[in-house]
């Protein structure tokens, strides 16, 4: 939808598509657009302490900085567990400042 095709796979599967060694990448031909696909926070076959550690590279990473994080979540996936997550996220890894560039989408 962001970038107006569909550029990464997507699984009904309770373990990420995105794995460790696959952070997926996307750029538009101008320039004007990188999405980078990271591992879930609900997967269930990497340890959270390493997909905390992976999303956090990856953004650090970004040379220009980040202007958006979007958390896809699928309706059956989200747990008290992922909130805990998202929570950790927000107030401790990054900081309440990035709440106004976070975004939630819990496709239907």
């Amino acid at each position: 939808l962001i970038a107006g095709k569909e550029v990464f796979v997507a699984s009904d599967d309770t373990s990420s598509v995105t794995n460790q060694d696959s952070i997926m990448r996307y750029a538009a031909d101008d320039g004007s657009l990188v999405l980078l696909d990271t591992i879930g926070l609900g997967d269930t076959e990497i340890s959270q302490e390493v997909v905390i550690e992976s999303i956090r590279d990856v953004a650090v990473s970004a040379p220009c900085g980040i202007d958006v994080i979007i958390f896809v979540l699928r309706f059956g996936r989200i747990t008290d567990d992922t909130i805990a997550r998202m929570i950790y996220l927000t107030d401790f890894l990054w900081g309440r400042e990035c709440l106004p560039n976070l975004y939630t989408v819990v496709p239907g």
